[in-house]
Order: C-alpha cells, then sequence, then structure tokens
C-alpha cells in the first residue's frame, strides 16, 4: 500500500512554469557566459571584470524567475491546487535555482573583490552594491535550504520568494 502511494510521486511530471523558469536560467546564464566571452577584454575590463559581470547579471536574473515564479504560484493557487507530485517538484526548482543564484552571486563577489584588489587597492569598502550582493547571497542560501527542507509547506517558501524579487531590485537598482 505505502509501494503504491510512492509510485504516485515518481511518475509525476514537472510543472510546466517550474520547467519554463529551470530553461530560462540555464539559457539566459548561457547567453551571458557567451557574451562575456564575445565581448573580450578593452580597457578595464578585463576577463576577470566580465565574468563579475556575467556572474552578477546571471545570479540576479535567476532571482527574479524565482520571484516570477513564486509570484505566478501565489496567483494561481487560489483557482487550482498543485498535485503532490507538482509541489514536489516545484519546491526541487526553487532550491536548484536558488543555490544557482547562489553560486552565480558567491562567483560574483568573488570576482569582484579580486579585480577591485587588483584595479583600486582594496578588496571590500562597504559599498552598498557590495553590501546588497552579500544580503542576497545570503537570502538566495537560505531560499535554497528552506526549500530543500520538508518541514516548512510550499506557500511560506513561495513568499519568502516574492520577498527576496524585493532584495534583488534595491540590491541591483539601488
Amino acid at each position: 500500500r505505502l509501494s503504491a502511494e510512492f509510485a504516485k510521486l515518481n511518475g509525476a511530471s514537472i510543472w510546466r512554469p517550474a520547467r519554463l523558469a529551470s530553461l530560462a536560467a540555464l539559457s539566459l546564464t548561457a547567453f551571458l557566459f557567451v557574451l562575456a566571452i564575445v565581448a573580450g577584454p578593452s580597457g578595464r575590463k578585463t576577463p576577470l571584470l566580465s565574468a563579475h559581470g556575467m556572474s552578477v547579471s546571471a545570479g540576479y536574473l535567476i532571482s527574479f524567475m524565482l520571484g516570477a515564479l513564486a509570484i505566478w504560484y501565489v496567483v494561481v493557487r487560489p483557482f487550482r491546487n498543485l498535485s503532490m507530485g507538482h509541489a514536489a517538484s516545484l519546491r526541487k526548482v526553487v532550491a536548484l535555482l536558488a543555490g544557482a543564484s547562489a553560486l552565480l552571486t558567491g562567483a560574483a563577489i568573488i570576482t569582484g573583490t579580486i579585480w577591485a584588489a587588483d584595479n583600486m587597492g582594496r578588496y571590500w569598502a562597504w559599498h552598498p552594491k557590495e553590501t546588497s550582493a552579500f544580503v542576497i547571497l545570503v537570502w538566495n542560501l537560505a531560499l535554497a535550504l528552506l526549500a530543500y527542507t520538508k518541514r516548512i509547506r510550499l506557500h511560506p517558501i513561495m513568499l519568502f520568494a516574492i520577498f527576496g524579487n524585493a532584495i534583488t531590485s534595491v540590491g541591483w537598482f539601488g
């Protein structure tokens, strides 16, 4: 009887908006990576700074995709509940995208500090952009951890992801 319940989960497909967000994040990251390589270094724009710009852009845009996916979930939820399989796949996609965003944001912080040390004589100056990147990194790590654990329901996780859009907006646009 228990195996029949688990069989229901294994055959479940990924929720379509979650699949689209995953494909968009992968495509966007690949596009930005190719763009950084094609643009190449010029003047003070070194390969390290290009990697920093690509990492910041991809990490923050994936954060925005997470927020858009969460908004979609909150809008659709009153009209239709997700099946257990779709909810599980959405939780997994949120954890993976938040982890990818955290990884890219962390790479952006590291490449930015190395570039700043070489070109500006300092690693960290507590500039609002630097500090907000660290806050976005912590938020992404917290979101990935919340989505990965099974003790918290999906709805609060999605609300946390929507709040992350505000954090990312303030961090990127000031």
